[in-house]
């Protein structure tokens, strides 16, 4: 029988978009033969340590010891409040980060599976949310990955780490799955292979006042004319481009206005955007900007950060629709990897390419450091950590951190702070030091997290650079390669990191370049 506690919205009339954060609500973990408190964003292994049943899991051999609990199944469970079962309500659940094999249940209704630890996901529960007779209950199943995956690689290609096609290892195959591939050991790293809802999520509720969601935003701000990889013309106005992906049903004839404030609070510009386009899941359009308005960031040392907040609302006639805000910076980058000129030969440069970033035109030394996960386990991650690294990076005359392919993408909090500090990040996708699966479901998947990955980030002034993975081309040209009778997984590789991931930058932004391997 339904409560009162579970249903405090049900008026007819219509409401405004209804917004709850998952990580607010009282979660339980369950697994075999137990039962502790749960959060989101968590992991099975941060809970069970919170709760006293297992010990740290970096203590002594505890990374040992504690197998069975990534050997084991492990369910979140939640009632989401507030939850309104109007018939004119459209409801949503929306998920940053599930690590990383899911079974999603609703209301005792089945919702969907997941297997990718690095893309959103989200699923419309409307008709779930309507028919719920009992209290609106959420379940998130999450399977053992090294058990599934080994599963997945005895079905599919023999593996370079197996005998005879078979696995020989329980943290073997990690290529098999888009999850943290550091997760199952590296030099630095224990076997550990964490599960759960490892980043933010929310259920969202539309209706007629508030028809749409933005799930995610795309703001690419170059030079007119720029194009990828070639170093742009300084001397042209800037390019404010916007692209939101939203969900629910946008009014036709829907349009965009950008507002752009500076630090202190001061309008720099109210406009309407030109050249919108809409879709059934996106709307677009775009402004120039006269360079005079805005002051250039550079990257410590060089300069200043200025950065801007850019106020981007839907709106349909008169009305907002809704609206995202994002903080920005105007400036280019890029990888100069053109033929070496004659000029630069008289200056004493060697023939052959380039291989320097330039920043608003000027060449500059790029020097840093690798910058792996700061912790096992995402969730423990915090501003207080980034920030004194980071402080570290700035003292040590460092400028630029290459965010290591074999961990995960930085949340975008931890970008906000390189822009503020002015420490630019060379930005990898997650495949490393393996030859990763071609056939048609993997690469819907590789394109899907891209595509994601590309849009939720390219808006900060800090990212430096797309990078397709991590010692993949050494591997090519050491074990592959022969360009007169190339082989399937040479062609395989191309097909991924010269064609895929590289359309991926190219179709959503004109700022940022692209090179296929570190």
């Amino acid at each position: 029988m339904k409560t009162l506690s579970y249903i405090l919205v049900l008026a007819r009339a219509a409401v405004s978009q209804n917004v709850i954060d998952l990580g607010n609500e009282n979660w339980t973990l369950t697994g075999p033969n137990i039962t502790v408190p749960g959060s989101a964003p968590s992991q099975a292994h941060l809970d069970l340590f919170a709760a006293g049943v297992i010990g740290d899991p970096l203590y002594g051999e505890n990374d040992t010891e504690l197998l069975w609990v990534q050997r084991s199944n492990w369910t979140y469970s939640t009632v989401i409040s507030n939850l309104s079962q109007a018939d004119e309500i459209s409801t949503w659940l929306i998920f940053d980060g599930l690590d990383t094999f899911a079974s999603i249940n609703f209301c005792n209704q089945f919702v969907g599976n997941t297997d990718n630890q690095f893309r959103q996901w989200y699923f419309d529960v409307t008709n779930i949310a309507r028919s719920c007779k009992d209290e609106p209950k959420l379940s998130l199943n999450f399977g053992s990955a090294t058990k599934i995956v080994k599963e997945i690689a005895e079905n599919g290609d023999p593996l370079l780490n197996s005998a005879d096609g078979v696995p020989t290892e329980e943290f073997c195959c990690k290529e098999y799955m888009r999850k943290e591939q550091s997760d199952f050991g590296w030099d630095w790293a224990p076997k550990i292979a964490p599960a759960g809802i490892w980043q933010p999520a929310r259920s969202v509720q539309l209706n007629s006042a508030s028809p749409v969601y933005v799930r995610n935003a795309l703001i690419d701000i170059f030079r007119k004319g720029q194009m990828n990889n070639i170093p742009p013309d300084q001397s042209q106005p800037w390019i404010f481009n916007v692209s939101l992906d939203y969900l629910g049903t946008l009014p036709r004839d829907s349009s965009l206005r950008v507002f752009l404030n500076d630090a202190g609070g001061k309008s720099i510009l109210d406009r309407p955007l030109e050249n919108a386009y809409q879709s059934t899941s996106t709307i677009e359009g775009s402004i120039t900007i006269d360079p005079k308005l805005v002051d250039l960031w550079w990257p410590t040392g060089l300069g200043s950060q200025p950065l801007y907040k850019a106020t981007i609302k839907i709106l349909h006639g008169e009305k907002t629709v809704s609206e995202i805000h994002r903080r920005v910076g105007f400036r280019t980058v890029v990888l100069n990897l053109l033929p070496v000129t004659e000029e630069q030969q008289a200056q004493g440069i060697a023939p052959g390419s380039n291989f320097h970033f330039e920043v608003n035109g000027h060449e500059f030394y790029a020097k840093g450091s690798n910058l792996v996960p700061p912790d096992v386990f995402w969730p423990r991650v915090n501003e207080t950590k980034i920030r004194n690294l980071f402080e570290a990076v700035v003292v040590g005359n460092q400028n630029m951190l290459r965010v290591w392919s074999s961990g995960a993408y930085l949340p975008s909090w931890i970008y906000d702070i390189a822009d503020e500090m002015g420490i630019f990040l060379w930005s990898e996708f997650e495949f490393s030091d393996a030859e990763y699966p071609a056939n048609s479901s993997y690469l819907a998947q590789y394109e899907e997290e891209a595509t994601y990955q590309v849009r939720r980030i390219n808006h900060h002034p800090s990212l430096a650079l797309w990078v397709g993975g991590n010692e993949l081309e050494q591997i090519m040209l050491s074990y592959f390669f022969d360009p007169d009778n190339p082989g399937t997984l040479l062609r395989e590789y191309e097909h991924i990191f010269l064609e895929l991931l590289i359309g991926a930058v190219y179709s959503n932004t004109k700022s940022i370049s692209y090179i296929p391997s570190s």
